[in-house]
């Protein structure tokens, strides 16, 4: 059914209509405020706010589904725009080309087809702050040495920098894991881009129109009488308001008026409905979920390798102690200093196999389940824990053969490298249910790859071998099991 865009918000009452909203006056909270006051204070804020404006408001502490980090599956996302940014008027800064139209109408629908107030601080209305690209600190590796790297050598390697505790990158790797747990920090690059690190800013769709630093500006935003018409022509234009910091709006992609009015502009020829996926295709990238479980890895930990590479070019040598003496002829003892090189090498976390092909040591996989289940504060034994391993490393081990290579087509990869980051990041949302059944039974449906992921495939078929379980192993179990030594 085509809706009329028009005749549905006439039907609407304005803002001029509505009763005036309740007070929301704070009782002049100042920074200096006590904090059972400031708590109290702002459960009242949100009590109002869920009042008057419940329906136009986004929530990204609390809503699972208000999150500008994640698609409609569910992943992780992260955006790349730099070609579809476009300036706002009048300012040096930038959005997404179709929020950037949508905004430019809202400031003038509010700034000049509305009567100003003489009480409102929201006269003449300008944009305080939007795209913040994703470049300098706001990169993962930046992050990486900057927000890890640095104050970690500072409190743990310092200290130790020249003894036998760091003799290679798994020593380092190891000493890192324990100090990222214990000063709860993100690692990995999927944990970065749904960390509050990855500014929701660099997506494009969001801009600050007020500046809100206390409980005290929250306060006199919402009570200012041009507040209600503020928020209907956001709503009409596709915005909503963001319901912990009302002074900044959010662009809705699933909202007609966005949709409609602005984004179809960019994508002719598409149904409306079909918009939003456009817009998710297009102007992001899937972080997790989507690459080459083995690359997914693999970039991770020589990221964290390449900080112990400029670890060792700094410190490449760490010393031991042999005992020298003579036990049966002299009680004293002595000692011989040894000088040993660290190094790091292109195999420290992948190994060749028989079949001339790469895959990734069961050790390596191991250390980045450990990364993930630290960033997620989940705690499982030793048992499960090598159970993920095993797994995840004979489903990458199946995929890097040169046989499956060989005899499966490009569709039939796509499907199946994804495989093995998907199983641990399904393995992780279900330690996350309440629900035990769910977590026992998401298991048997990504260790059966075989039926699921490529059904009918002869070829497929003779590369695995699968228990009465549905656990699937490589047709080289010796190298699906290979480890360190």
């Amino acid at each position: 059914m085509k809706i009329n865009i028009n005749s549905f918000f006439q039907k609407q009452n304005t803002p001029e209509q509505k009763k005036k909203m309740p007070n929301l006056e704070l009782d002049n909270i100042t920074n200096n405020s006590k904090t059972t006051k400031i708590y109290k204070e702002k459960l009242k804020y949100k009590e109002n706010i869920d009042l008057y404006i419940k329906d136009n408001t986004i929530d990204f502490w609390y809503s699972k589904n208000a999150n500008l980090k994640k698609n409609n599956l569910g992943q992780t996302i992260r955006s790349i725009i730099d070609n579809d940014l476009k300036k706002i008027d009048n300012t040096d800064l930038f959005l997404l080309n179709f929020v950037a139209d949508a905004a430019n109408s809202f400031l003038k629908q509010f700034n000049e087809d509305r009567n100003p107030h003489p009480k409102s601080k929201l006269n003449n209305l300008k944009i305080k702050k939007a795209y913040v690209q994703e470049s300098g600190d706001f990169t993962y590796s930046s992050y990486i040495d900057k927000k890890v790297y640095e104050p970690f050598f500072y409190e743990v390697l310092n200290n130790i920098k020249t003894t036998n505790k760091i003799k290679n990158v798994y020593d380092f790797i190891s000493l890192l894991n324990s100090w990222i747990m214990d000063k709860d920090l993100i690692l990995t690059e999927k944990a970065f881009y749904d960390s509050d690190t990855y500014s929701i800013y660099s997506t494009g769709l969001v801009f600050d129109y007020y500046d809100v630093k206390s409980e005290q500006d929250k306060a006199t935003l919402i009570n200012d009488p041009r507040f209600p018409v503020l928020n209907y022509v956001a709503k009409i234009n596709g915005f909503k308001i963001d319901k912990n910091n009302p002074g900044r709006l959010v662009a809705d992609i699933y909202s007609y008026p966005m949709l409609n009015l602005y984004a179809k502009e960019y994508f002719v020829n598409t149904q409306i409905n079909q918009i939003p996926e456009k817009i998710l295709s297009t102007y992001f990238q899937v972080v997790d979920n989507f690459a080459n479980s083995n690359t997914t890895i693999e970039g991770t930990l020589r990221e964290i390798g390449a900080k112990y590479n400029k670890f060792i070019k700094k410190y490449p040598f760490y010393y031991s102690f042999t005992d020298t003496s003579n036990k049966k002829e002299n009680y004293k003892k002595e000692f011989e200093t040894n000088k040993i090189k660290r190094n790091i090498s292109s195999d420290d976390f992948s190994f060749l196999r028989q079949d001339g092909t790469t895959t990734l040591k069961k050790e390596a996989i191991k250390l980045y389940i450990n990364f993930r289940l630290t960033e997620e504060k989940i705690k499982i034994n030793n048992k499960e824990i090598d159970s993920l391993t095993n797994t995840m490393t004979s489903i990458i081990s199946i995929n890097n053969s040169k046989s499956f290579l060989n005899l499966t087509t490009y569709e039939e990869r796509l499907y199946t490298n994804t495989q093995a980051i998907n199983f641990l990041e399904t393995y992780i949302t279900s330690k996350k249910i309440e629900n035990n059944k769910e977590k026992k039974n998401f298991v048997y449906l990504w260790r059966r790859g075989k039926e699921y992921v490529l059904p009918g495939t002869e070829e497929f078929a003779k590369l695995v071998k699968q228990d009465e379980d549905g656990t699937i192993s490589s047709e080289i179990p010796d190298e699906v099991l290979f480890s360190l030594s």
